[in-house]
Formats: C-alpha cells, sequence, structure tokens
C-alpha cells in the first residue's frame, strides 16, 4: 500500500512539475512574442512625439517669419576677429548692432564651477526682463549686462549662438512679442536673423577627455546648447530656406 501511494506522489510531483515547466515556456515564448510588438510601440511614440513638436516647431517658425521676416546671413569676418581676441563684449556688441539693438553692453565670465546659475543656463542677462518696461529694454541709454560660462568661449559659433538667444530674449520682450516666454521661439528668432549658419555649428561642443598616449586615442563627448536639437535645427532651416526661395 505504501508503494503505491508512493508511486502515486511521485507521479503527482513529476505531472506539477511538467505543469510548472510548460507555464514557464508558454510565458517566454509569449513574451518573446510581445517583444517586437513592444518595440514598434515605443518607435511608433517616438515618432509622434517628434512629429508633433516639428509641428508646434513649424507654427511658431511660421509667426516670427510672419511678424519679424527673414533676414540675410551675417558675415562674420569681424566677429571672428574680435572672438580670437578674447574681446566678449566688443564681439556681443557686434551681434547687437547686427540685430538692430543700440544698447552698451557688459560682459561678466565666470568660471563654469562658479556660474550663479546652478540649471543647464549657459549665460542670462542679469537684470531679469521682467523688471524692465518693454519700451526701456530697447533704449540706447539701457546698458545690458550678461553673464556667461567661460566654456562656451571655447567655440565662436558656440559663443555666438548663446549671444544671440539671449540678444533675442531682449529683443521679444522689448516688443512685446506673445512668443516673449518660449525658449523655443528665442531659438529661432535667432535662426531668422541672419545667424542659422552660425547655429549650426554651435549647437555641439566636442570635450575632449581621457587621452591614451599608449593608443594615441581620445574618448569624447558633446555637450549641446540651445532648446533646439541639431535635427529640429536642420528642419526647421529647411522650412525657413524654402520659405525664402519660394
Amino acid at each position: 500500500m505504501d508503494q503505491i501511494l508512493g508511486a502515486l506522489g511521485g507521479g503527482i510531483f513529476v505531472l506539477i512539475l511538467i505543469g510548472l515547466l510548460f507555464g514557464i515556456m508558454k510565458l517566454i515564448f509569449f513574451t518573446i512574442d510581445k517583444l517586437p510588438i513592444e518595440a514598434n510601440k515605443k518607435k511608433w511614440r517616438i515618432e509622434k512625439e517628434k512629429e508633433e513638436k516639428r509641428k508646434h516647431l513649424s507654427v511658431l517658425l511660421k509667426q516670427l517669419i510672419n511678424d519679424f521676416g527673414i533676414k540675410e546671413p551675417v558675415p562674420d569676418g569681424g566677429l571672428k576677429i574680435l572672438f580670437s581676441n578674447n574681446l566678449y563684449a566688443e564681439c556681443t556688441l557686434e551681434i547687437m548692432r547686427k540685430m538692430g539693438l543700440t544698447n552698451t553692453v557688459k560682459i561678466i565670465c565666470y568660471p563654469d564651477e562658479k556660474f550663479p546659475k546652478k540649471d543647464n543656463s549657459a549665460a542670462f542677462i542679469t537684470l531679469p526682463l521682467s523688471q524692465v518696461g518693454p519700451s526701456a529694454i530697447l533704449s540706447s541709454t539701457k546698458k545690458i549686462e550678461i553673464a556667461i560660462k567661460k566654456s562656451i568661449t571655447k567655440k565662436y559659433e558656440t559663443f555666438v549662438y548663446v549671444i544671440a538667444h539671449e540678444l533675442s530674449h531682449i529683443i521679444l520682450h522689448g516688443k512685446y512679442h506673445k512668443l516673449k516666454d518660449s525658449e523655443e521661439a528665442t531659438d529661432i528668432y535667432a535662426i531668422i536673423s541672419g545667424f542659422a549658419e552660425i547655429i549650426k555649428d554651435g549647437i555641439h561642443v566636442t570635450n575632449y577627455r581621457d587621452h591614451n598616449y599608449a593608443t594615441g586615442e581620445t574618448n569624447s563627448s558633446y555637450t549641446t546648447y540651445g532648446y533646439i536639437n541639431y535635427s529640429d535645427f536642420m528642419y526647421l532651416k529647411g522650412l525657413m530656406d524654402n520659405q525664402k526661395n519660394g
């Protein structure tokens, strides 16, 4: 009798084990089958978000072009000379003149680790624009102070990009434009103000580090500036060029 019960118990255990293995295999196959579906869903969501973002940016571009037009590309020979001689205030003043501003300017350059703002800002206007009336901002008697990180002076195009962005804030606030509080619109204003070609090369800065003298290889990474990524920038530039040439 005990042998019969033992055999039954062993058989039941084997059946349970087989059932568990079958269930696990079924779960594995279900998961494997589902992976491509989830991957496609994720890809679709990313593409949808990209499409929606570009629709939003194209609306901003159209609005700003309607209100301000598209300026001719800025000749930057003089800017490069000033920048290469570390004359950052003078370079900024020249950018201002090309954007139609007649203010005077002061540049305060901080080491990155001592920069007053602890967010991702690369520069900021020291006096909050909300504290200055629109007409006063654009007055030639109003001195503008811009604080910058030392790191943006490593690359000419990035310096011009960041400064043009800050000056675009001043113009949009000075004209009390409805897009004055939009960082993306501020970037776009700089693009249509003749700085598109310079901005294209200023979005990324390569940071070189960890040089291996044995192999001669150097690891690098990118620091990205602005509120519009490179892909979206090229999309907007294409729209702008088409409208300009059309």
